[in-house]
């Protein structure tokens, strides 16, 4: 385990809220929805945490305190903690020269925000957060998979559609903002909190005459591991190897669905349940089409689900129950995708402008003219040139 690390909270000033209030109309229609407070001073403090464990603590108390954010940043030397703008880079004000507030930290705290993901009609968010953070993290690097994370359900959730998360990781070391901008640029990942100002509103939302439609806001996904070792990450994504367009169950090009099948389960070389049978399925249809028996493939991942070795601390009976009653739902939905694509690769590409000639030979004609034309030209300038 490495040492322990700040967070920065910020407690706006002046009576301001830094939660969203949500209210129901009258008539009816959809939900109200109030900003937050345009806060403009803050009282900064700093909160040391060791571990996930105490970032979940921390998660947990600060949630109740309507005024109170986090941001990356450290504060500046020599503010005024007690009421300090928030900025990070200093200001001219009439002659006067304003300090920043805030300057650029690396931290081990590593938040990612997913808002308005689409779900599978498979996955009930409200009724199964941990499914629902184990969908969330199939987005996210491979190395992110597995490991303990504080999950928060911000305020859009239950609001606004898809799902709309927070996930805190503890990383093997300190990540700065820019380091973090890079990794996570290809994934469906809010970039702007990577900031030293930016404010990570941790408090739950207010609803007014109305109900908190989430019973569950924040909780604890334990894993095999309860920090992250990002080093592995950033070397691979300098080399290169990061790419646009990823989806979840890639499959990991080159490894077969008997490989996925292998590592469902809490095993020493395993990786848990949703994330390996998500990339199963897929790898299943990505090899043999969407025609290929769903019976078969179905009735294969109960049993590799049912006798696969698991530590009841993190899947207890129930939850391999749930994983068992997904495989209908979860298939359907893999192969109406894979049918699409199949679908969409036998459609003829229609020409983006008319084809000017009407046949190859024509083409190589009129090729064949422009050189010798050409030619001519160029002939005709030299020996021009030459009198």
């Amino acid at each position: 385990m490495g040492a322990a690390d700040k967070v920065t909270l910020l407690t706006a000033l002046d009576g301001r809220l830094l939660a969203k209030r949500i209210s129901r109309p009258a008539g009816g229609g959809p939900p109200k929805i109030q900003a937050f407070d345009r806060a403009k001073y803050f009282r900064v403090d700093e909160i040391e945490v060791a571990d996930i464990f105490e970032v979940r603590d921390l998660i947990q108390r600060i949630a109740g305190l309507r005024r109170v954010g986090i941001v990356r940043g450290r504060p500046a030397e020599g503010i005024d903690r007690q009421r300090a703008l928030r900025r990070s880079r200093p200001r001219s004000e009439n002659g006067t020269i304003i300090p920043a507030t805030l300057a650029l930290a690396a931290r081990r705290l590593v938040p990612i925000d997913v808002d308005s993901l689409p779900c599978p009609p498979w996955l009930n968010v409200l009724d199964d957060p941990d499914h629902a953070v184990e969908y969330a993290v199939s987005h996210l690097p491979a190395e992110f998979h597995g490991a303990t994370v504080c999950w928060q359900f911000t305020s859009s959730q239950g609001v606004k559609p898809g799902l709309n998360l927070r996930l805190l990781y503890w990383v093997d070391r300190l990540a700065s903002d820019g380091e973090l901008r890079q990794l996570f640029q290809d994934y469906p990942v809010d970039l702007a909190i990577y900031s030293p100002t930016q404010l990570i509103y941790t408090a739950s939302p207010i609803f007014e005459d109305t109900p908190d439609p989430v019973p569950h806001r924040i909780g604890l996904w334990r894993g095999d591991r309860d920090e992250v070792t990002l080093r592995a990450f950033v070397e691979r994504s300098q080399a290169g190897a990061a790419c646009s367009g990823r989806s979840s169950f890639s499959g990991e090009p080159g490894r077969h669905y008997a490989e996925h099948r292998a590592d469902i389960g809490d095993h020493e070389s395993g990786r848990g349940f949703h994330g390996p049978i998500g990339s199963a399925i897929y790898r299943f249809y990505y090899d043999r089409g969407a025609r290929a028996d769903a019976q078969w493939l179905r009735s294969d991942l109960e049993v590799a689900i049912r006798s696969a070795k698991r530590d009841p601390a993190k899947h207890d009976d129930a939850y391999v129950e749930r994983r068992v009653a997904d495989l209908d739902p979860w298939i359907e939905w893999t192969r109406q995708r894979e049918e699409q694509k199949a679908d969409a690769k036998s459609r003829p590409i229609e020409p983006t402008y008319p084809a000017p000639m009407a046949s190859v030979e024509e083409a190589r004609a009129v090729l064949a003219a422009t050189v010798r034309e050409f030619a001519n030209e160029v002939r005709t300038h030299w020996s021009g040139s030459s009198e």
